[in-house]
């Protein structure tokens, strides 16, 4: 595993221990010796290498794969999928359409098909999610 501190590159750690205490997960990792060597790994981004991944069934997909795909709506091209996060438990994409942003969550309800083989996504009712001016803050969109 790889654990990358702000802009510091990466550093590889083996996980030597790990347990469940509570709601969190205690882990021990190989090179960090010391409570305060782990304080300043708080924070940090954990990066797994593609290929230590789990298999995916048919019709999963990682939210990273998502990223460029081109978005469409009632077949013709809206956009393409800038970034994405999750907010309350849903992950939100942001699709860059003629000159703004709209995000789209991937829910039943809007998303009606992930195509990462033909890099494609359909979506539908998208009319009526907010949408971001390019170069605007989202407080300045008319909605």
């Amino acid at each position: 595993m790889l654990l990358a501190i702000g802009d510091e590159p990466p550093r590889s750690h083996e996980i030597a221990a790990a347990r469940f205490a509570g709601k969190h997960h205690l882990v021990a990792l190989d090179g960090v010796g010391s409570r305060a060597a782990a304080d300043r790994l708080k924070g940090a981004r954990v990066l797994v290498p593609r290929d230590e991944l789990p298999g995916l069934e048919e019709g999963e997909f990682y939210v990273d794969d998502l990223i460029g795909l081109e978005v469409t709506c009632e077949n013709r091209v809206l956009g393409e999928v800038r970034s994405s996060r999750a907010q309350g438990g849903i992950e939100v994409l942001t699709v860059e359409s003629k000159g703004e942003q709209i995000e789209i969550p991937v829910v039943e309800q809007y998303v009606v098909a992930v195509r990462v083989e033909h890099g494609s996504i359909e979506v539908r009712d998208v009319e009526e999610l907010p949408r971001t001016r390019l170069g605007e803050s989202v407080g300045e969109s008319d909605g």
